[in-house]
Formats: C-alpha cells, structure tokens, sequence
C-alpha cells in the first residue's frame, strides 16, 4: 500500500491517494522458493513445537538418510526418533532450548543399514505466527570428522619443523581478525 497527500493546484492538501499492490504472486513466489530450499536441502531440517517437542515437519533428507518415516513421526516428539535414540540428544535438550533458544551437540547416531554416523545438531527456537517453533538442522560430519582425526594422526607423525602449523595459521587469523575490525571501525 502507498499513500501520498492530494495537492491542489495552489499547493494544499485536499485529499489523499491510495495505491494498492497485489502481491500475492510475489508471496506465492517466495513460499515456493524456500519450500525448495527446504525440500532440497544437503542437511536434515526437522521442525517442532517448541512448547512440546511434538514434530511438525522435515525434509526429504532425513527420509532418504535416517530412514524418518512420516506416518511414524508424525505421532512422536523429536528425541523420540529412532535417529536420535541412544544418544545423549534427548528430552533434556527442549529444557536447553527453553533456557536457552540454541543447542547445539555432536552425537553419534545409528543408521538404517546398522552403521554409525557423526551428526552436528543445532537447534534453534524461533517464532511462527502465535506459537514458538523449534528448527533442527542436523549434518552429517562423518567424513569431516573421520578426516579431521586422520590430519590430526598424520600431523603426529610430521616432523618437529612442520608441527605447529596450525597453531601458526591460526594466529595470523587472529592478527587479520584484529586488522579488518580496525579499518571496519573507521
């Protein structure tokens, strides 16, 4: 909506103008462009109710990854998934989230095929409308993790003029960190 004073031609106001725009497709357009985010997303995307912990939705992700079925979902609270079972990622962490409104754990899960995965979950809680929704991003960081150690092994077994590489970089990280807020505070 737009709305600008009617003048006169001796320059006084004598009314008011009203424009209005439709802007459902504009709406429409952009419910469709986060329902794909949502729905092609590399990462699972599961959503609660944050008073309960009741699930509201999730991705595809986690259907075709953890084998999450929906007609079971649907009727449970999140820590109660099978994906979730056995790892200290429970009832307590709602508690966490209302304290809170983040949580963030690295679990091991089982999967479907009866190994094991990573998983980094992050919650957050956020409100919907008139209720407060919990989002549950959870990545699988199997490999990141499983590569992690091995760099970690290998840089063990690396010469005593190599080690401490890491410590290097991460000092001039912190020296550049400095830098660029200096010149953002001019």
């Amino acid at each position: 909506m737009w709305v600008r004073p009617y003048r006169t031609t001796e320059n006084k106001i004598d009314g008011a103008v009203m424009v209005l725009f439709d802007v459902t497709e504009r709406k429409h357009a952009a419910e469709a462009r986060y329902r794909r985010l949502f729905e092609t997303s590399k990462d699972g995307i599961l959503i609660a109710d944050a008073e309960t912990g009741a699930i509201l939705d999730f991705n595809p992700y986690l259907v075709k990854t953890f084998g999450v079925t929906r007609t079971n979902a649907r009727s449970l609270k999140y820590w109660e998934l099978d994906l979730f079972r056995g790892t200290d990622f429970d009832g307590d962490s709602l508690k966490e989230l209302h304290e809170n409104e983040t949580v963030q754990k690295l679990i091991s899960a089982r999967t479907p095929g009866g190994g094991h995965a990573e998983l980094e979950v992050i919650g957050n809680v956020y409100t919907e409308g008139e209720r407060r929704a919990i989002q549950l991003n959870i990545r699988d960081v199997t490999e990141r993790k499983r590569n992690g150690d091995g760099a970690r092994r290998l840089g063990d077994q690396a010469p005593a003029s190599q080690r401490g590489g890491w410590k290097r970089w991460a000092g001039w990280q912190e020296v550049w960190r400095k830098i660029s807020a200096t010149c953002s505070e001019r």
